[in-house]
């Protein structure tokens, strides 16, 4: 019984998720583009979103890394300026 129960949590568990915006889309250049990046003091994330008509952003990809000990030690701004500029490398062949 208790068997049955977990199936049944994890089969609407995997159907939420599917039908959630943290789905990934295919890439469409006719649609807006934007990309969003985070930084903070042990590593950046990047994420390319595709903004729809009825306003949710859906992810294209995700990407990540860790900083390394000299960038650990680099103010807010230029860790937000290696950031931007690991997000725009990374997700250039969308432009």
């Amino acid at each position: 019984m208790e068997t049955e129960k977990g199936r049944a949590k994890g089969f609407h568990q995997s159907k939420t998720l599917l039908t959630s915006d943290k789905l990934l889309v295919q890439y469409d250049p006719q649609k807006q583009l934007v990309i969003s990046y985070d930084v903070s003091a042990y590593g950046a994330g990047a994420v390319p979103v595709h903004k729809l008509e009825d306003n949710p952003e859906h992810p294209i990809a995700y990407a990540a890394r860790s900083l390394n000990s000299v960038e650990r030690n680099y103010a807010q701004i230029d860790r937000e300026g290696l950031t931007a500029t690991f997000a725009v490398t990374k997700f250039h062949k969308y432009n």
